[in-house]
């Protein structure tokens, strides 16, 4: 998560930390950084997206590499045999 925020601007990356770290609303970020209350909405939904980007390949090798546990709930709705 660390490396995947570097990759955001350091603007950006302070905006995101103030919400999802700090928990502070869109008000008291917009307050806090000077920055318009549409303009934090739009930095946010962009560092989320750049963010998904980059954590999404790493996730999808994760769960690949320790077996996906749909994967394998699936596999056991196959197994099962149903009494009539």
């Amino acid at each position: 998560m660390r490396q995947a925020l570097r990759s955001l601007r350091k603007h950006d990356a302070e905006i995101f930390a103030l919400r999802y770290f700090e928990e502070f609303s869109y008000d008291e970020i917009a307050r806090q950084t000077g920055v318009s209350l549409n303009a934090v909405g739009v930095i946010l939904y962009r560092a989320r997206k750049r963010l998904r980007e980059i954590l999404e390949p790493m996730l999808a090798l994760d769960a690949k590499q320790d077996g996906n546990p749909k994967d394998r709930a699936e596999e056991g709705k196959e197994n099962r045999h149903v009494a009539t």
